[in-house]
């Protein structure tokens, strides 16, 4: 073969590549343009027209506008969120034959499951989410075989999650929350080995049942979002297991049994809800997470003291906060409606960041921790019904943020300031054992609102000035 020859076929070869190329950019072109028609061409697509030329150069080819990704000329990517369509997912999406990614969150389509999606054999990552689909999961999903990130949440999909959600072995990502699902949880999720986020909160048909103690086998998973679906029963004892997790949520479901003791051992963990339970017992006493954030067990039926170990967490910024404060730069402390015992941690602000302290209705006892006196971002303080005595710290009543001190149902002692924080505008201190005078310098708690001071042991009467207070609307002076 000559060498005029092999140049000939070369150019030949270049010229069919480049060819078939244009004539796939022609048709993916179509296939855009004919779902902008489809879906009555809404406002937020009027750039999707026609170029006067198909270069890569024109601003207005396909692969330039910014709902599209292409990757070697050809379209990868649809991102179409937050466009306002309302019509159907048509069956020739799929003619868009490498597309990698389809995201339609934030619309308003309303349509079963389209199947034709399963003809994109590509796909990798599906958003649905925040539309109107309605009617089951097709029980043959695991025809999307390649999904790497699948969320349907906040559609009006019911019945059962189907079991064949559990052979989409890929899944890094499975968000299914806020449905109208009636069913149960597939236990075939266990079978994600790969999967790193499974959100499936806010379901609240779903059938009461426990929480599959075979989730805890899956040991990439960084966050557990399963709140108010439905959970009853024990946290499995292997959730101590699940050593990748960062964020767990099982909030505002009926849990019940203790706290698993593990709870607390896996490392990374940073985040925890587990309020609006039924949870018993006490708090596990190992803590090996010791980067926590946050964690809420608030309004459960929580018994005994807070954990010793408490005290060693290094970032905690969240409730439940420990004997510690010199450790963490904590800025709130939410440990209400429970019936925890023991004194309050003593170095709650050590580090000046405490803005709210939350622990009414428990049993705990002693005084007010001393350093809630030099807390000047201190904005709420309610610890009522408690089994609380002693003075006030001194500072406290002039914290400079102070606008709620609600003290209310315990044994404390003392006097009333003279003067108290200039934002104060509840102070309840009823059913205690405060004593002496309502001074005259109540004339400088102008922004007072609500005062309630009933059954305590003040004698004297009572100052005119208080009568003149301009904010005041509530006042309870009686049984003393």
């Amino acid at each position: 073969m000559t060498k005029t020859t092999i140049f000939l076929s070369f150019l030949l070869l270049l010229l069919g590549h480049a060819n078939s190329k244009s004539q796939l950019n022609d048709k993916e072109q179509t296939v855009l343009l004919k779902l902008k028609q489809h879906w009555h061409n809404p406002p937020s697509l009027s750039h999707w027209h026609n170029p006067l030329s198909l270069s890569h150069l024109n601003s207005s080819h396909h692969c330039n506008w910014p709902e599209i990704t292409c990757t070697s000329g050809t379209v990868t990517q649809l991102l179409l969120q937050n466009k306002n369509i309302n019509q159907t997912v048509p069956p020739f999406i799929y003619d868009l034959k490498n597309l990698t990614v389809i995201n339609l969150s934030n619309n308003f389509i309303s349509q079963e499951f389209p199947k034709a999606l399963y003809n994109c054999s590509k796909l990798e990552d599906l958003d649905l989410s925040q539309n109107y689909f309605n009617g089951t999961i097709p029980v043959d999903f695991h025809r999307l075989f390649g999904l790497r990130h699948l969320n349907l949440g906040a559609n009006n999909f019911y019945g059962n999650i189907p079991a064949s959600i559990g052979q989409l072995t890929e899944l890094r990502t499975l968000q299914l929350f806020q449905c109208a699902f009636n069913g149960s949880f597939s236990p075939e999720i266990d079978n994600l080995f790969k999967l790193e986020s499974l959100q499936l909160a806010y379901n609240v048909n779903m059938t009461a049942a426990e929480l599959p103690s075979s989730f805890t086998e899956l040991k990439k998973l960084k966050f557990l979002w399963i709140t108010a679906s439905n959970l009853n029963g024990k946290i499995p004892d292997t959730i101590g297991e699940m050593e990748a997790l960062v964020h767990l949520d099982l909030s505002i479901n009926n849990l019940t049994r203790k706290i698993p003791s593990s709870l607390f051992m896996p490392k990374n963990l940073s985040i925890v809800f587990l309020f609006r339970n039924q949870l018993s017992g006490e708090i596990p006493r190992v803590v090996e997470a010791l980067n926590i954030d946050v964690i809420d067990l608030s309004d459960n039926k929580l018994t005994g003291s807070i954990p010793d170990d408490f005290g060693r967490l290094k970032n905690m910024t969240g409730t439940l906060a420990p004997d510690f404060g010199r450790y963490s730069m904590l800025v709130e402390f939410q440990v209400a409606d429970n019936k925890l015992e023991g004194k309050l941690p003593e170095h709650l602000c050590d580090n000046g960041r405490l803005e709210a302290m939350v622990a009414y209705n428990n049993n705990i006892t002693g005084q007010l921790p001393k350093s809630l006196g030099n807390c000047n971002g201190l904005k709420i303080v309610t610890v009522y019904n408690n089994r609380l005595s002693g003075d006030i710290p001194s500072g406290l009543w002039t914290s400079l943020n102070l606008r709620v001190l609600i003290l209310s149902d315990n044994s404390f002692t003392g006097e009333l300031p003279q003067r108290v924080a200039r934002n104060l505008s509840r102070l309840e201190i009823n059913n205690n054992f405060f004593s002496g005078t309502i001074p005259t310098g109540v004339s400088s708690w102008r922004n007072l609102v609500v005062f309630e001071a009933s059954n305590n042991l003040f004698t004297g009467t009572i100052p005119r000035e208080l009568t003149c207070l301009p904010h005041l609307t509530t006042l309870f002076l009686d049984q003393n």
